[in-house]
């Protein structure tokens, strides 16, 4: 069984109040490759840099084996981030661009006395019991904050319209207001505070300028006091009761946010005393038990990783007399010499040509395997990530939309964006019947027992991949196409046809004449079926 190494549990973030990433939730096992893929503006790379230490996240942790990180500084990490931009140093060549995380590296001090080890670890030991006990307080206060938090949120949801004004903007109150306003007039002809009392007015002018310099202190009155018809003093109370309410609903609103900042700032200190021993341990251990690198240990550890790159023969050149691919592959051995647990990947091929970044999909593939530390790979290329992963984060407006292997992602996908956008799809609607059969365009075809839970007349979804329909002899098909167009893309070709008014892409290794009727079938494994909810 692999064990977890990286635990992101419900972590967010947000730039001038809106979120890149909102609640996100991700385990990585040790030695994995996954791939954060996903449009520009996903909040892929946001992630990353939460991970590497560049970003603080608002809420929610970041856990690696089991201890939260997410506060810690970034030379403190197990992992290291490789750049899209190469990030070498041009003044430093080969040799020494690999060998600078070296400097600062350490190695046991050989032949020490069982003594000194002893007293390191009786250290260690009270390092951990003081860290248990303060992380113990510290989780106490937070179950305590916990439990207000909810209380509020428990008075929130047990009252309709209060619920309802806690949901809503004040730019949205203020048209709520007007339109209440305006609705009372077109009813009686006069205005609705011509039937409010000077004093209520008053007290409604003062808690208004209250409310709005954030001051939730407000004078309280009675609807009593209001004398008129039944049908007017209806509405004059419910357009009272939604200004009360919403000032409530502010008022508690703040106190949410007051007590979940709180709640934050306590987690940043169990993050904190959890980190507290290994500090503290490593201290003592660079103190007491370790040495210094030499210069000779060193060049051995750079030539080594010099060999496992295939930079032989480059150690003295400068990154400017180094191809693109070459620099990359420094940027590779300068992370991967000082052997972190995790290797961050920010599109690190993004600038290369097609036919160098083909090459170095295949050595980033054969590092992994040779390595068998943790890789965690951002990119916009659908075709790198079913390429490399292990597993492959589908990511939109900093949510996941699916995680799974690439052969899952790119046949089994979740829902219509996912299909669309890993490689190409031929979506078409259909409705459920009996037999195992979807009705697809007033024809049934037969699908996989695989979707046998799909509810009888239910609307389904149907993906159809391009290169999943074979063209077969009139009697062999199961539908009739026209070819509208072609084009050639190297190894097959790609024409665009009509079935029953339907546009379908379909590839063939053979040429096809546009404006003949071509004949398609496919196997029933190749029709995914998706819930309409999905969409």
């Amino acid at each position: 069984m692999k064990k977890i190494l990286l635990q992101i549990k419900n972590i967010s973030k947000k730039y001038n109040e809106n979120y890149v990433i909102k609640n996100f939730d991700l385990e990585i096992e040790k030695g994995e490759f996954v791939t954060l893929l996903g449009p520009s503006g996903c909040g892929k790379t946001t992630l990353l840099k939460l991970l590497a230490g560049f970003e603080n996240p608002d809420s929610g942790k970041i856990l690696t084996n089991n201890i939260d990180i997410k506060d810690l500084k970034i030379q403190r990490r197990s992992s290291v981030t490789v750049f899209q931009d190469y990030a070498l140093f041009p003044n430093m060549n080969v040799e020494e661009n690999i060998s600078y995380g070296l400097k600062i590296m350490r190695k046991p001090i050989e032949n020490l006395s069982k003594d000194v080890y002893k007293e390191v670890d009786k250290k260690v030991k009270e390092y951990l019991k003081k860290s248990q006990s303060k992380i113990k307080s510290l989780e106490k206060s937070q179950l305590h904050l916990r439990k207000e938090i909810e209380k509020i949120n428990i008075k929130i949801n047990n009252d309709q319209t209060l619920l309802s004004l806690s949901k809503i903007s004040h730019e949205e109150f203020d048209k709520k207001i007007e339109k209440i306003e305006s609705d009372f007039k077109k009813i009686f002809n006069k205005d609705i505070y011509s039937y409010i009392p000077t004093k209520i007015k008053f007290y409604e002018a003062i808690n208004g300028a209250l409310f709005k310099l954030g001051i939730n202190k407000f004078i309280k009155y009675s609807s009593k006091e209001i004398d008129t018809n039944k049908d007017e003093l209806v509405l004059i109370i419910d357009f009272l009761k939604n200004k009360k309410k919403f000032r409530l609903a502010e008022e508690l609103r703040i106190k949410i946010e007051v007590l979940e900042n709180k709640y934050n700032d306590l987690d940043y200190w169990i993050s904190y005393w959890q980190n507290y021993p290994d500090e503290e341990a490593e201290w003592l251990e660079k103190k007491i038990l370790t040495r210094k690198i030499t210069k000779d240990e060193i060049k051995i550890e750079v030539e080594k990783v010099i060999k496992l790159v295939g930079l032989e023969g480059k150690n003295k050149l400068l990154p400017q007399n180094l191809s693109g691919g070459m620099k990359q592959r420094v940027a590779f051995a300068r992370a991967i010499v000082i052997e972190p647990e995790i290797l961050l990947l920010d599109e690190p091929l993004s600038a290369l040509d097609a036919k160098v970044r083909k090459q170095m999909q295949f050595e980033i593939k054969r590092l992994h395997k040779e390595l068998g530390i943790t890789f965690i790979l951002v990119t916009h290329d659908q075709e790198e990530a079913l390429v490399l992963s292990d597993k492959i984060v589908v990511m939109d407006s900093g949510e996941i939309k699916q995680i799974g292997t690439p052969q899952e992602i790119y046949d089994r996908p979740s829902n219509v964006w996912v299909s669309k956008f890993i490689g190409q799809a031929n979506i078409l609607s259909g409705k459920i019947n009996k037999n195992l059969t979807v009705d697809i365009n007033g024809t049934n075809f037969k699908y996989s027992s695989e979707y046998k839970n799909f509810k009888i007349k239910s609307d389904v979804k149907i993906m159809i991949r391009p290169e999943d329909f074979d063209i077969v002899e009139k009697n062999k098909a199961l539908i009739s196409a026209k070819v509208e167009s072609i084009t050639y893309k190297g190894l097959l070709w790609e024409a665009k046809c009509i079935w029953n008014n339907i546009q379908l892409n379909v590839e063939s290794i053979n040429k096809i004449e546009v404006g003949k009727n071509i004949y398609l079938s496919w196997d029933i494994e190749d029709m995914h079926l998706m819930g309409e909810e999905n969409e």
